[in-house]
């Protein structure tokens, strides 16, 4: 194979290139440079296009950028396409259960796993159990249940088979490693549906009010109305910022938006 390495000027600057090529993968090394000033600087996990660019332009299997610290992973095809923290979780836990290793037949994600993946791994009768957003709930919940598979859709993967922490280098190798052993490119792996999701934040001058406004509850109930059983609203406070972080998931990619929007505006002149 060969791969393309994000290492984000970070903590695998050195190792990923030197553990795959171990493996006998050829490798295209960027952003590996020894200088804490520049760490996650326009690179890595955090700007995924780059890695993309670099593996479609080097003619490669495959990409992936790690963060900082290493423990987030996220992987691209050889053309290109982003290979996020959920696509990983599904391809992984598939791979498991076909070979009756999936232990209980359920992985676990969070609030922010996409509910087009929850649908897919159902299909294959994998449950997907979701917790509050951190991967040391995710872990909590994996051990709680000894589950194997879990993670994030930012990239945090762990895979309790070698670790019960996340590992950016070593979720990446797992994932080169079921490529090679199915015979099947990225894409073909990573084939889970994904419903559109709309992001929005708005910094608010006192977050705990926001929340626990009963007109914004009654709007979140609304919209939720709208949206069915074929979509959903995350509405939560930042845990370090004056933000309210909204998030609104449904097949229809222009309704997901609407929704995501009338909650903004609503909290913007709450805030007022």
């Amino acid at each position: 194979l060969k791969v393309a390495l994000d290492c984000s000027n970070g903590a695998v600057h050195k190792l990923a290139g030197e553990v795959f090529r171990s493996l006998g993968a050829q490798t295209v090394v960027i952003n590996n440079n020894n200088d804490g000033n520049v760490i996650n600087d326009g690179c890595g996990a955090l700007y995924p296009q780059v890695i993309a660019a670099c593996a479609l332009s080097n003619g490669c299997d495959m990409g992936f950028a790690f963060d900082g610290d290493a423990d987030r992973v996220i992987a691209c095809t050889g053309d290109g396409k982003i290979i996020d923290g959920d696509d990983i979780i599904y391809a992984l836990s598939r791979h498991l259960k076909q070979q009756g290793r999936l232990r209980g037949d359920a992985a676990v994600g969070t609030l922010h796993t996409n509910m087009g993946v929850e649908h897919s791994l159902k299909k294959l009768g994998i449950n997907l159990f979701r917790t509050d957003i951190g991967d040391h709930y995710v872990v909590e919940r994996m051990l709680k249940d000894d589950l194997m598979v879990g993670g994030e859709q930012s990239g945090h993967i762990i895979l309790r088979q070698f670790s019960d922490t996340g590992d950016g280098l070593l979720a990446a190798v797992a994932i080169a490693a079921l490529v090679k052993d199915c015979g099947k490119p990225l894409g073909k792996i990573c084939d889970a549906e994904h419903y559109p999701q709309y992001n929005k934040n708005v910094i608010v001058s006192d977050k705990y009010k926001v929340m626990n406004d009963v007109g914004l509850y009654r709007l979140r109930v609304q919209c939720e109305q709208k949206l069915g059983d074929e979509g959903r609203i995350l509405l939560r406070a930042s845990g370090t910022e004056p933000k309210i972080r909204i998030m609104a998931e449904c097949k229809q990619q222009a309704l997901a938006k609407e929704m995501a929007q009338t909650l903004y505006d609503y909290i913007v002149a709450l805030d007022d």
